[in-house]
């Protein structure tokens, strides 16, 4: 198991009190899903008219993985390894350019075990992507709102 990454809480946080409790941000302090220099990067990116590109992007991927999730689930129970292998490596490609790398790993190990032929224990792996990808568009919808109030990290 992954040990959580500890921050420090800011100095004029009150003591003993979590930053979201205090009015900070809403990301969580022990378990960020997005990386910030790729989030850095797609910020300085132009997008159409007022909107920057990372939102569009954001809009995207939110729109675009579910289906791909209900797409793996029925090729794992298919026993699709071919499907898996496909849908995996496009999700680990969307995962990592929107800087989620945890879950473009899963997507990735996913991915391998379609490569093989092997899709025993994929309905878990599935699962777990799932739970990421909630994840992460929690971490994302942070991500929009700081981007909106001109607050990017």
């Amino acid at each position: 198991m992954q040990e959580p990454v500890l921050r420090p809480i800011a100095a004029d946080t009150p003591q003993g009190v979590a930053p979201t409790a205090a009015g900070a941000d809403v990301k969580s302090v022990l378990d960020d899903p997005l990386d910030d220099e790729v989030l850095a990067m797609l910020r300085e990116l132009p997008g159409e008219e007022d909107d920057s590109l990372l939102n569009e992007l954001i809009d995207l991927y939110v729109h675009d993985v579910p289906p791909r999730l209900d797409e793996i689930r029925r090729a794992v129970g298919a026993g699709d390894a071919k499907t898996v292998t496909f849908v995996a490596h496009s999700l680990k490609g969307s995962s990592a350019n929107i800087g989620a790398p945890h879950m473009a790993d899963l997507c990735s190990q996913l991915e391998q075990q379609g490569r093989a032929g092997s899709l025993e224990g994929a309905e878990a792996l599935h699962g777990e992507i799932e739970r990421e990808f909630h994840h992460v568009c929690r971490a994302l919808d942070v991500e929009r709102q700081r981007d909106a109030n001109g607050n990017g990290r």
